[in-house]
């Protein structure tokens, strides 16, 4: 039988190497295996040296206030975010990598599919995102909420615009990017 250590060893580093394989910086692959900066770098090394990644451009990560600036970025974060809560198995209390990994590549051929314009966030960013969605600190820093048009959208705290749907605000402005709430209600 294998020792409980030895185990819990080999889980952190399949599970660093699954995060590195899709995107993921150091900080937050720390956070979430509690290996040590090197012990990241040097797989993150290994994999670039085997091709298996490309290398990464480090910097730092946004809070999730940042990350929400413009209707059009709430509209893509809340899409994220309501499959990830479809997705993840308690994802108000702990961040599950697996399901956001899976959830932002949903994400991503949505964000294409129904073109909400700029670049889809970084999987860092999403990281964010739900990170601050299961703090149990008590202060919910972000929160979903049902809207009547059927759209579920993010609300985070210390954002700089008015916590009111996004697809609603950007119906004013495009009809035909309101039917992404019909995505996000079936995410």
């Amino acid at each position: 039988m294998s020792h409980p250590n030895k185990i819990a060893r080999h889980a952190a580093a399949d599970l660093a190497l699954y995060m590195l394989q899709h995107g993921y910086q150091g900080t937050i692959i720390q956070d979430c295996t509690g290996l040590t900066d090197s012990m990241v770098r040097a797989y993150r090394q290994e994999l670039e040296r085997s091709g298996e990644i490309n290398a990464v451009t480090a910097g730092k990560l946004k809070s999730s206030p940042r990350i929400v600036d413009t209707r059009r970025q709430m509209a893509s974060a809340s899409l994220l975010m309501a499959s990830y809560r479809r997705i993840a198995a308690n994802p108000r209390h702990q961040v599950d990598v697996m399901a956001l990994t899976e959830a932002y590549v949903l994400y991503v051929d949505a964000h294409e599919s129904y073109g909400l314009g700029g670049a889809p966030l970084s999987i860092n960013e999403a990281y964010i995102l739900a990170r601050d969605y299961a703090d149990d600190s008590g202060r919910r820093h972000i929160e979903l909420r049902h809207c009547g048009c059927g759209a579920d959208y993010l609300v985070v705290a210390e954002q700089r615009i008015a916590p009111v749907c996004p697809l609603c605000s950007l119906k004013g402005l495009d009809d035909e990017r309101h039917s992404v709430g019909e995505a996000m209600a079936v995410a």
